[in-house]
Parts: C-alpha cells; structure tokens; sequence
C-alpha cells in the first residue's frame, strides 16, 4: 500500500457523509422546536422580576435617604402604568434627587403596573417622611401570562418588599 493510498483511506473515513449532516440538523431542529415554546415566557417573567427589584431598591433608597437627610421623599408612579420615579422635597417642590435613582423608569412592554396606594390631589405616589414613617400600599406586576409579582408595605413601620404566595395577608 502506497502512502498515497493510506491518505486517502484515512481522511474519507475521519468525516461525516451529507446524509449524517442533515439527519443530525433534522433532530436538532426538533428538539429546538420542542423547546423554544416553553423558553417564550422566560424573559417576560425575568422582566417582571426586574421591575419588582428596581420598586423595591428605589423604595429602601427613599426611605433611608429621607431619614438621613431629614427631607421627605416620594416613589411615584404615571397614572398611565408606565413608569415611575424617585422626588426629593427642595424648598416646597417635590424634584428629581442628583443621583442615579433621580431617573425616570420605564415599565417594559408586556408589564402592567397597578397600584393601590392612597389617592393625593397630585399624584399616585408613596411619601417616605424623615420619622421613617412610610405611606402602606400594593403595588402588582402583571406579566403577558397573567403572572404577578405583589409588591407590599402593610404598616407605615414596614419596607416595601416582594409578597411571597404563602405571605399575602390581605
């Protein structure tokens, strides 16, 4: 046997024939198309989740800062569901504090925002006062797969916080 001849016998024996190639794609396909349904509501939960940790650190930050600084502080959300945000009282106007929680937040498509706060005159909001007295409320995120995430302070003494399912005393 020639030294040629070995080459050629070794390389066509190392590769895959077109028709393992496909086969191997077909079943990949397959499963890719068994899975992919159940992924779908994956980052429409993980969205909710996010929301829900953004309203719960802005509301701790509110809270400390207006203990600190002896100044009152309001989470307030659009009426419209949409968004929400962090205002400082300055000189009798509420506005947004010079810090990276003073931004406005967008609720993601596909999140519905809902609250059940008291009602003011100017606005749906929570005021955390410098006793570190806070304004009780819910605050419901709803997913495209009608999954909520209960946001909830029950005592004016309470941190707003994530409900857990065994934990709704309402």
């Amino acid at each position: 046997m020639t030294h040629s001849h070995r080459s050629k016998i070794a390389s066509s024996a190392a590769g895959f024939t077109l028709v393992e190639l496909i086969l191997v794609l077909l079943i990949l396909t397959v499963v890719v198309s068994i899975v992919a349904p159940s992924l779908k509501g994956f980052g429409v939960g993980q969205r909710g989740g996010e929301v829900a940790r953004q309203i719960v650190s802005l509301s701790n930050w509110a809270r400390t800062q207006a203990v600190s600084e002896g100044k009152v502080y309001r989470l307030n959300f659009d009426p419209s569901g949409r968004s929400f945000g962090v205002t400082v009282q300055n000189a009798g106007e509420f506005v947004a504090p010079q810090a990276d929680f003073g931004r406005v937040f967008d609720v993601p498509d596909g999140i519905n925002l809902r609250t059940e706060l008291d009602q003011h005159a100017d606005g749906t909001y929570v005021e955390f006062r410098p006793d570190g007295r806070t304004d009780p409320g819910r605050i419901y995120l709803t997913d495209k797969l009608d999954n909520t995430i209960q946001i909830a302070c029950l005592s004016a003494t309470e941190l707003y916080h994530v409900v857990t399912p065994g934990e709704d005393r309402r």
